[in-house]
């Protein structure tokens, strides 16, 4: 499967093979060391079916993020990571370098203050999703839930249209 019109899709061929450090698999999703961890454990969870980002998906897809975040607790328990010290979320486009759907489990703490702004999120004062580049798996399930895109840019109220009546 091809992420760009000239390019396959490096994601869509995940195999040790190939230099990944697979830490659990099943029929899926597969879960993978990050090449450049940003945490002291740093797992990749993707899907197995080829899904461009998490701008991709819908309201139905909320069980497909709560299932790809369930598989990276247990690939972060495979490798040690404590369970009282850890993060999930999606980078948004433009924001990826992978035109693959891939969840990000961080083993906490970041390695680096860079590191922690990579990956920083941003919430408003109604608990909808900030601008920002990155989005926790409770953010993102918040607004599919609401029927909404995931996005870089904080969610805008829906316009109203303010009708007056005159006598």
């Amino acid at each position: 499967m091809l992420c760009f019109s000239s390019r396959p899709c490096i994601f869509c061929d995940v195999r040790k093979e190939n230099g990944f450090n697979i830490v659990s698999e099943n029929n899926h999703f597969i879960a993978f060391k990050d090449r450049a961890p940003a945490a002291s454990e740093h797992i990749l969870v993707i899907t197995r079916e080829h899904i461009d980002s998490v701008k991709s998906l819908q309201s139905d897809d909320v069980e497909l993020v709560n299932a790809m975040r369930s598989f990276g607790e247990e690939a972060l328990t495979t490798v040690g990571a404590s369970p009282h010290h850890r993060k999930f979320g999606f980078h948004i486009p433009p924001f990826t370098s992978v035109q693959h759907i891939h969840l990000h489990c961080f083993g906490l703490p970041f390695k680096s203050t860079i590191h922690k702004w990579e990956f920083l999120t941003s919430e408003r004062q109604n608990g909808t999703k900030g601008f920002s580049w990155f989005a926790e798996v409770s953010q993102v399930m918040r607004t599919l839930e609401q029927g909404r895109r995931v996005q870089v840019l904080p969610e805008r109220k829906p316009f109203s249209h303010v009708t007056s009546t005159n006598s």
